[in-house]
């Protein structure tokens, strides 16, 4: 199918989003029901620590009722009634009732348990979430729990001299009875009555158990599918994504390859090659390209011989430099004047462009350009002979008059300190014109020294 790339990228993107909104479902519903686990659990934690709290409150009376039918002690019949105020929601709550409490002694247990609003333990377990089935356990429990209240209160009467008359008020007045009283509270019918509470509680607790297994295996089950699709999403996403890549790699990237080396050879003079490609806007770039350079190949050599300046350092190429080195040559032997001419490189530069880019490496060649320039007089010339090779002119220059600029130089490039990396040096050939020395002769000469000072270990200077 030969769709253009706009055309392409719009149904990726419009693939990517459908893909992005499948998945963002799939997250929610999967953060819904995970919330939802976790909200089971902490109504079930705090529908399990109410009614424990109803256990804890039974268990409280029982023992301060006891106490005081034993001791006789009004504290502890203080904190009898204490525990049911607290119940039904007419005294403060300590914070963390439902924790140890009644077990500590003051002040340790107003310290460690200050006391908070008011409310009733009722009215709390009305606002979670129990089932009828739930409620109804519940509700027997402390309507049994109240009917023990009776049979206790009973027998703190009995210790006062207070009895019942035959309408189960207390008006008959006798002796007081302590005997009575522990009879009654360690009776078996107070065992009986205490059952009664417990076993509401109990089946509570089971009930309660089973329904919320029932529950979380459901949710679960919910969140086991929600993984399931996902994991089908990431397959289906996967596969998408490689058929994306080699609709990228045809349309795009081997194109934009091809495109990159036929420019390269366009630029190393090389014959350009006609590239087969799809009809979309690639296929016109490339089209364009050929017809550009059909229209200067014809010139490029006349451009090629007219270019005196490199481009990148805006100093002379290598074409003026050597006729630059000409006419210093001549002038020097006409006159008799020392020449001397200096060649450096750049030491591992092509490590430079591995590790930074050839952008990095483009900054570094026109900063040394600059630092090279400055360095200079005004007679002096300076030109780059090829990648990293650069050749100075100094005229009316002795070779250890040249040494001095050149050992001045070095140093300066090894101490520069570059934007873009940490330094660099530079090797050095160092050559003065010998009488009757040819163009070609001196610049072998050069050439070989700035040979001796790269194999001597670079960051050096031969002559």
């Amino acid at each position: 199918m030969n769709i253009n790339i706009q055309k392409m990228f719009l149904i990726i993107a419009f693939f990517i989003f459908v893909i992005s909104a499948v998945f963002i479902r799939l997250t929610q519903d999967l953060h819904t029901n995970l919330t939802l686990l976790e909200s089971i659990e902490k109504n079930k934690l705090a529908m399990i620590t109410k009614a424990d709290e109803l256990r804890h409150t039974s268990d409280d009376l029982t023992k301060y009722a006891r106490l005081y039918t034993q001791t006789k002690n009004k504290k502890y019949k203080e904190n009898y009634f204490k525990i049911i105020a607290i119940k039904n929601g007419e005294a403060k709550r300590p914070l963390r009732y439902e924790h140890i409490y009644w077990d500590l002694f003051e002040p340790t247990r107003s310290e460690l348990h200050p006391l908070q609003e008011k409310y009733a333990l009722k009215n709390a377990m009305t606002h979670l979430p129990y089932s009828k089935y739930e409620q109804k356990k519940l509700d027997l429990a402390e309507k049994n729990s109240n009917l023990l209240v009776g049979l206790e209160v009973q027998a703190f009467n009995a210790l006062e001299g207070l009895f019942l008359d035959a309408n189960g008020s207390y008006t008959v007045r006798g002796e007081p009875n302590q005997r009575l009283a522990l009879d009654l509270l360690y009776s078996l019918d107070y065992l009986k009555a205490k059952e009664k509470i417990m076993i509401p509680i109990d089946f509570f607790l089971m009930f309660l158990d089973e329904r919320n297994k029932q529950n979380v295996a459901g949710i679960n089950e919910v969140v086991h599918y929600v993984f399931y699709k996902i994991f089908i999403l990431m397959i289906f996403s996967t596969f998408s994504t490689g058929v994306i890549f080699f609709m990228l790699y045809k349309k795009l990237l081997r194109p934009l390859k091809l495109l990159t080396d036929e420019i390269k050879s366009f630029k190393q003079g090389s014959v350009v090659q006609d590239i087969q490609c799809y009809e979309d806007e690639m296929g016109i770039l490339i089209k364009e390209f050929h017809l550009m350079h059909q229209k200067q190949d014809n010139n490029y050599k006349n451009m090629q011989s007219l270019a005196l300046t490199d481009t990148l350092t805006q100093m002379n190429n290598k074409h003026s430099l050597l006729l630059l080195l000409d006419k210093e040559i001549r002038y020097a032997h006409r006159y008799t004047n020392p020449l001397s001419i200096l060649m450096y490189d750049i030491d591992f530069f092509k490590k430079v462009n591995d590790t930074y880019g050839h952008d990095v490496g483009d900054k570094v060649l026109a900063t040394l350009s600059t630092l090279a320039k400055d360095s200079l007089r005004g007679m002096d010339s300076i030109g780059r002979y090829g990648g990293e090779e650069f050749l100075i002119l100094l005229p009316n220059t002795s070779l250890d008059n040249a040494k001095i600029f050149a050992q001045r130089f070095k140093d300066k490039v090894a101490h520069y300190t570059f934007e873009t990396i940490d330094s660099l040096t530079i090797s050095i050939g160092l050559v003065e014109l010998q009488e009757n020395e040819t163009k070609d002769e001196v610049f072998k000469r050069v050439d070989t020294l700035l040979y001796v000072s790269k194999h001597n270990g670079r960051n050096c200077i031969s002559s």
